[in-house]
Formats: structure tokens, sequence, C-alpha cells
């Protein structure tokens, strides 16, 4: 009797084993299904937010770490500093260096699934079904692949890219006989000179939220990292004698007793929109900037002037510390007028010898003064798609200046970032992965949402891109429909992303490319300074 009871009681622990391990099993299927999923990135379209496949580089001239992409079967990278420019390194091929593998990520997709309130923002980095088969063959794996890409036009938008921002309408803002042009399918159909003219009257900026910007700015130069090639880049005094005094990684001004402002400015860097992550790219000077440096502030009753300009005005931030008064001016670099003065500002007044961080930048047309990371001044400039138009693009490259004026002050940790810049002169060009043409009733036409080819979003349309914009197959160009969204009730419209397509929001890096165990090993040890939230 006590042997069968023994028998049954341990039938009865196997069974409950099962059952829980049947129980969890199932709700891990569930968690993975509605909740989080894990996804591994590919390429590099989102670089420099989320890696592909690449090699982790230390410059040789200014020791500046970055990513550099890798394409399978692509042969050697090409290298080129984001920081410096200098573009002597290159891939040894008798010790080539070990590839890691891209950012792995998790993404949240139970809030795309409810909708309503939870539903795609603008700016999520969000992961789709792409609405075709793979990009790099062309073969039928319709509704199976999985793309990652920003989103930034919504339902009920009309949008376009103008000179690297992103322009927006709401529908109802727009009238009706270019609406129903625009909502044409598949594609939209072609406007009227006037009518895109009067549809640029109400496209307006739209600017980017802090966490976002934060995330989307990339290097043009860090002074922490000097290059040993001085033909490279560098922070000039633009005139001698001067009361610069210039030691690397830190400046100097002794500037008492001159009552006009002294200037260094940067050279070597033309600001184009370039990648260290891959080659191409360069094309654009891109404008929208911002200039950061520790100013401490040792003696006299002058100011430090930060500057940039963009197009043709030149924008300074005159900051007298010892006063707590700051004034924003333009002036036209071309007419030799005096300066306007936008605004003057108070601040609480620097206590000598103390570091103060301190950052001006422009961009999405809104001007932005930090001390401490606490906004100090900010004002943002009415900009429509046609204020836009009607500057063209940045024709030069644009100047960043320090000055200083009846004061003394240092400097250090100085450094220089542009905006990410959305192509908006891209057309609509195709090949295989052998790179041969493949002919479609799209190649040569102008890219969706580019400038003067607005997008019409309808219900449940959304538009994403890449960030990475030179090497991102996104919206923009998308030109197939795949098999499983050619019988819809509502006809796809090429270049969105059906809300039904949708599958979450990327939020995290689990596990970046990790540290290698005996040099070229697995990378097996977590990088855990690289785990980041993604914005």
């Amino acid at each position: 009797m006590g042997l069968q009871q023994d028998t049954r009681n341990a039938f009865a622990q196997v069974r409950q084993t099962t059952e829980s391990v049947v129980i969890a099993l199932i709700l891990a299927f569930v968690f993975r299904a509605f909740v989080v999923e894990a996804f591994i990135i590919p390429t590099g379209s989102m670089a420099p937010t989320l890696y592909g496949q690449h090699i982790d580089h230390v410059c040789t001239n200014c020791g500046y770490r970055f990513a550099v992409g890798v394409t399978a079967g692509a042969g050697r990278p090409e290298i080129r500093c984001p920081n410096c420019g200098w573009q002597g390194d290159m891939v040894d091929r008798n010790q080539p260096p070990a590839v890691d593998n891209g950012d792995r990520i998790l993404v949240l997709k139970w809030p795309y699934a409810l909708g309503g309130p939870l539903a795609p923002s603008r700016w999520d980095v969000a992961v789709f079904k792409a609405p075709f088969g793979s990009s790099a063959s062309f073969e039928e794996r319709d509704g199976q692949t999985n793309y990652i890409k920003r989103l930034i036009g919504l339902p009920g938008d009309v949008i376009e890219i103008v000179d690297g921002d992103l322009y927006v309408a709401r529908v109802s803002e727009v009238p009706e006989p270019i609406r129903e042009k625009l909502a044409a399918t598949p594609v939209p159909e072609p406007l009227t000179a006037d009518e895109q003219a009067q549809l640029d009257q109400v496209l307006r900026i739209e600017r980017k939220p802090p966490g976002v910007q934060e995330a989307l700015w990339q290097i043009v130069n860090d002074a922490d990292y000097q290059p040993v090639r001085r033909e490279t880049v560098a922070w000039q005094p633009l005139a001698h004698p001067t009361p610069w005094r210039l030691f690397g990684r830190f400046m100097h001004a002794a500037a008492l007793d001159d009552e006009q402002p002294r200037y260094v400015q940067l050279v070597g860097r033309d600001f184009r929109d370039d990648y260290g992550y891959n080659s191409g790219g360069g094309e654009r000077f891109v404008s929208d900037l911002r200039l950061a440096g520790t100013v401490t502030w040792t003696d006299g009753d002058g100011a430090i002037l930060l500057c940039m300009s963009k197009y043709n005005d030149l924008y300074t931030v005159e900051i007298s510390p010892r006063r707590g008064i700051g004034r924003t001016m333009r002036s036209s670099l071309s007419d030799g007028e005096p300066p306007e003065v936008l605004r003057t500002w108070t601040f609480p007044p620097w206590q000598r010898n103390r570091p103060v961080r301190v950052t001006f930048s422009y961009v999405d047309h809104e001007l932005l003064v930090l001390m401490d990371g606490l906004a100090a001044w900010q004002m943002e400039l009415p900009a429509t798609a046609a204020w836009a138009k009607a500057r063209g693009y940045q024709a030069d490259p644009p100047l960043v200046r320090i000055g200083a004026a009846q004061l003394q002050a240092s400097l250090q940790h100085i450094s220089v970032h542009r905006d990410v810049y959305y192509r908006d002169d891209d057309r609509i060009r195709t090949q295989n992965d052998l790179g041969r043409p493949v002919p479609n009733q799209y190649t040569n036409h102008q890219a969706w949402a580019a400038r003067d080819n607005p997008m019409l979003l309808r219900h449940n349309e959304y538009f994403v891109l890449g960030d990475n914009s030179p090497q991102s197959y996104d919206s923009r160009l998308w030109w197939r429909t795949g098999a499983h969204l050619a019988d819809r009730h509502v006809p796809y419209r090429v270049g969105t992303v059906p809300a039904d397509q949708m599958i979450g929001q990327a939020f995290f890096v689990y596990w970046p490319s990790g540290y290698r165990l005996f040099g070229q090993g697995l990378p097996v040890v977590p990088n855990v300074g690289e785990m980041r939230w993604i914005r």
C-alpha cells in the first residue's frame, strides 16, 4: 500500500512539473507575442542611433572611437573619422578586425496593439512588417521582413521634407482640391505650381522633442579628441595678434583690454551630411548645429560670445557673466550692417572661477541657450515650407566661432554637433542584389514626401525614415507592393506603412556589441556602458 501511494505521489509530482513547464512556455509565447519581443538590427540604416553589423574603430589621428558598418561581401569598408575627418586609416588585410553583430533591442508591442492614446507617436523608433518582400534580392517573402525606422508621419498628416527638416500640416488645413490630388492611389497626383505654393504656406516646421533631439545629434568635432595631424581640424584665431591662447583641449581668453570681440573659429570641417558609419553622403551642408563648452570666468565685466551661421545670417549669443545679462543678435554675412538684437535676457550672475556648461543651438528653426543643462533662453522662429524654400539650401559651410571682449575666461570640453539631415532630393532608383537596374513604373521618380512632392497620410497610414538618411531604404524610396497588401478594401498607397503592419516601439538596447575574450574571441562580456534607452 505504501509503494502504491509513493507511485501516485511521484506521478502527481511529474504531472505538476510538466504542467508548470507547459504553462511557463505558454506564458513566454504570450509575452513574446503581445508584450515584449527581442530583435537584432541587421543594417546601419538607423546609425548612429542603432548599429547593424559593424567593426569598432579608433581613429589613429585623434583617438575618437566610432562604429564602421560592414556589409557581407562588400569588401573592405572605407573609414573616415566623423570627428576629425581623417581618411588615412585602412583595414588590415592580414589581420582584419573582428566584426560585431548588430545591436540587440527590446520592442514593446502591446501599446501599438491597443491603439487609441497608446497608438504610435511621431519620432518613435518603430518596428514593422515591410510592405513588400526582401529589399536585397526582391524575393517573394511578403509580410515576413521586419524593418526598423523612425516614425515621422501620422494619419491625417500632410508632410514634406525641406532642407533636411520635416514640415507638417493637418489634412483639415489643406484645401479640398489639393487633398484630393494627394490622396490618390497608388501614389499622389502632382500639384500645380500654384497649388504647391498654397500648400507651402500651411506646412510648418515640426520640431523634435528634447529627448529625441539629444539622441539625434551627430558629432562634427570634439576638442577632447585632438588630432595629431594639424592639417585636419582645429580652432584658429581669426586675426593676429590675438588674446586667445589655444592648448589643444583647452582655450584661454585674456581679452580684458579688448573692447571689440576677438574670435577663434573652427576650421577643417565642412559640416556635410556624411557619416563615420559608412562611406557616401556628404552632399549637403548641415547648418542645424549645437556648440557647447565649459566656461570658467575669472575676471572682467565683458562677455563671452558664441556664434553660428545659418544661410546668410550669423546668430550670436553674448553672455556677460558678472552682470547676468545675455543678448541674442542676428547679422548678415554679406551687407556689413550692425547686428539686430533679437532679445535681451537675464540669468543668475556667475561666480568667479566656477565652471558653467554652456550650450547654444540652432535646430529646427529654434534658438536655445542652456546653462548647466537648464534653459536660459529660447526663441522659436516662424518657419513654413515657403519660408525655407525661399532660402534654398545652405550654400557654403556654416561658420562656428567663439569670441571674448573685456573678459578673461577659460574654456574646455568644447564640442560641435549637427542635427540629423533627412534627404529631400533623392529619386527612386532601384537595383537588384547584383547592382543591376530593375525597371519599374517609378524609376527616377521624385522620392515620396521629398521637396515639392508632398505626401498625405490617410487613416491608418504611417511614414518612416532612417536616421542614416543617405543609406536608408525607407518610405521615401519604396516602390513595390507585397501580395499581402494587394487586395485590400482600401487600396495600399506606395511609401506608407499600414497600421496593421506595425509591430511595436523599440525602447532598449539590451545587448550592444560585447567585449571580446582573447582579442578576436566571441563578444561574450556585456558592454554595460553601451546599453541604452532608445529615443
